[in-house]
């Protein structure tokens, strides 16, 4: 299955990406977060996913997924595996936990021969322009 990656969308903290599988066998594609705008380039760039919109058309008793992984040296981590079927789901907060031989970057694998659509909805949290923590110091008085 080859699977086609298009950035959709590339701000200073979101990307909207957009992943097609064409049906012609199983296939793995990974989304280089370092490749993204604003980054750092020094291999700390995290992102998180904050949504999906997926549409599979797999057949879930043949057990055709999408799987979705947190790239690592020691290893992938599975994020998220998704069955056939449409949906959307918004408001996430799925965070890279694949320690620390993490790459941030995010790997999308087709089971089979089946046509699916995603898009990725990923808030830059770490290593891109602009994502740094600021502290503001706020004026008060302390209660013991």
């Amino acid at each position: 299955m080859a699977i086609g990656t298009q950035t959709l969308s590339d701000g200073e903290s979101i990307t909207l990406i957009k992943l097609v599988g064409d049906a012609s066998g199983s296939e793995t594609t990974t989304i280089n977060v370092s490749a993204l705008g604003g980054a750092s380039g020094d291999g700390d760039e995290r992102v998180k996913v904050i949504g999906i919109l997926f549409s599979i058309s797999g057949d879930a008793s043949n057990n055709d997924n999408v799987l979705l992984e947190w790239d690592a040296a020691a290893g992938d981590v599975e994020m998220l595996r998704l069955a056939p079927g449409t949906g959307e789901w918004n408001n996430l907060n799925l965070l890279n936990n694949s320690g620390g031989t993490a790459t941030g970057d995010i790997v999308v694998t087709g089971s089979a021969s089946f046509p699916f659509t995603l898009m990725l909805t990923l808030k830059k949290i770490a290593g891109f322009t602009g994502t740094a923590i600021t502290y503001r110091q706020v004026a008060g008085k302390r209660h013991a």
